[in-house]
């Protein structure tokens, strides 16, 4: 058999000249590193085809292709950056916290004041017009009024007169015209009221050439019992200057209506219900007085349970179906640095006058003395005083404050000193390697420890 002739190389058809050879342009080391892999790998893959031509038993057999591990390098950038991140996070805090107790420079100065307890037992002579180194008092007064239904039970005659207000002129002379109780007074109907009490009409005033006539008010009664006197605004004439010149120049008109007037069967309440009635209220009217006066007791003063005092009115006619009452209610209340003050002067032997309170003045007890002292009208009030207070000594917070400016923090005992009524104090100065005082007032806090109660 004719062998098949295995040809490697197969010669150009046409030949070529050293002039159509390219000159090689120069590379870059990278670039004959690529080009010599991909020469390699070009290389490589003609042996594989050569073989298989040559040999048919390498075309079965496996080849084995073995992969070089890259060299691992440390990533030592992001070490680095992790570094400045940390780094960087703690410089923005901390400039944050210097610029933060750079603008919150100041001092806390937290004072606990001197303190002494007594024992009291003493009478005094309180007054409404005190003068220094006297207790004072001064007096809250309220009126209230409340109406309350009451069931009718029974039937009752009832004579009623009405009554209303008038205003009286003089426009005769001007010289005054007193006009006696019970003078009469007439409508243009016919119907007469009179006086309830006597009355000095004042003469006329001149002024401009104008004259203006004098006048003054009274209330007046109908002078018999039934509706048909209650009526509405009216003139009124004097019928006892009837047939005299003054009965034109003086007269009357109304200021509020006549009402009230009534005759005849009306139903009526029981007295024990309208009894028990007037018990409710009472009790009703001097809880809502009591809680409106104690709302009303100013900062700084002190009402004690004993001070308190109300008087009750029925304003409600026996007859009536609803019962209504009004309660006149004053109360004494004292200033607690002026009691304070003269508790002290009588109680502490080394006390100069200084300025003083109690928070706690109210664990005495109030003795009236007597119990009918109507001190709002007397302007005196004696009182004892009964139990165990506490004194507390103020502090001029204010005047301290600017003691404290600028000082240096090893002196500032020498400030403490100057005040009596300090006990003890505590200096706090931020930031806290601060020696010194703000020069700005307004940095310096001054707190006061509460009274021991």
């Amino acid at each position: 058999m004719k062998r098949k002739i295995v040809q490697d190389v197969i010669p150009p058809k046409e030949g070529r000249s050293i002039r159509n050879i390219p000159i090689p342009q120069r590379v870059s080391k990278n670039e004959t590193s690529e080009i010599e892999s991909r020469v390699n790998n070009n290389v490589i893959r003609q042996e594989a085809v050569i073989g298989e031509d040559v040999s048919t038993q390498n075309r079965k057999k496996n080849i084995e292709v073995t992969t070089i591990p890259a060299v691992e390098k440390k990533n030592f950038s992001g070490k680095l950056k992790f570094v400045f991140f940390i780094l960087g996070t703690a410089i923005v805090f901390g400039g944050g916290y210097f610029i933060y107790l750079f603008f919150n420079i100041g001092a806390v100065v937290t004072v606990t004041p001197k303190e002494k307890e007594i024992y009291v037992d003493n009478s005094f002579v309180s007054k409404k017009t005190a003068k220094e180194g006297e207790l004072n008092f001064e007096v809250i007064s309220l009126v209230e009024t409340m109406e309350k239904a009451v069931p009718t039970t029974g039937e009752k005659k009832v004579d009623k007169k009405a009554r209303g207000e008038i205003v009286v002129y003089n426009d005769y002379s001007t010289q005054s015209q007193r006009l006696i109780k019970n003078t009469r007074f007439e409508t243009p109907e016919g119907l007469i009221f009179k006086s309830e009490s006597s009355i000095v009409v004042p003469g006329q005033t001149k002024k401009d050439g104008k004259s203006t006539p004098g006048s003054v008010g009274v209330v007046v009664v109908a002078d018999e019992s039934g509706e048909k006197y209650n009526v509405d605004l009216k003139d009124f004439t004097i019928p006892g200057f009837k047939n005299e010149p003054e009965y034109e120049k003086f007269y009357a008109r109304s200021k509020t209506a006549m009402t009230g007037g009534f005759s005849g069967i009306i139903k009526t309440a029981s007295p024990t219900d309208i009894e028990i009635a007037r018990k409710e209220l009472t009790v009703v009217l001097k809880e809502k007085v009591q809680k409106a006066v104690s709302e009303k007791v100013p900062a700084g003063f002190i009402l004690f349970d004993n001070a308190f005092f109300t008087s009750f009115e029925t304003l409600s006619n026996p007859e009536d179906s609803n019962v209504s009452m009004k309660v006149l209610a004053n109360a004494i209340i004292f200033n607690k640095d002026n009691l304070a003050k003269i508790l002290a002067g009588l109680k502490i032997d080394d006390y100069r006058g200084e300025n003083i309170t109690s928070n706690v003045l109210d664990k005495m007890s109030l003795k009236v003395d007597p119990k009918e002292a109507t001190p709002w009208i007397t302007g005196v009030f004696p009182v004892t005083f009964t139990g165990t207070t506490t004194l507390t000594w103020n502090i001029d917070t204010g005047k301290l404050r600017k003691d404290l400016v600028g000082v240096p923090k090893n002196f500032v005992n020498d400030i403490f000193k100057n005040y009596i009524g300090i006990d003890k104090a505590e200096v706090a100065l931020t930031p806290t390697w601060k020696s010194v005082f703000p020069e700005d007032e307004g940095k310096i806090e001054i707190k006061i420890k509460p009274s021991l109660e």
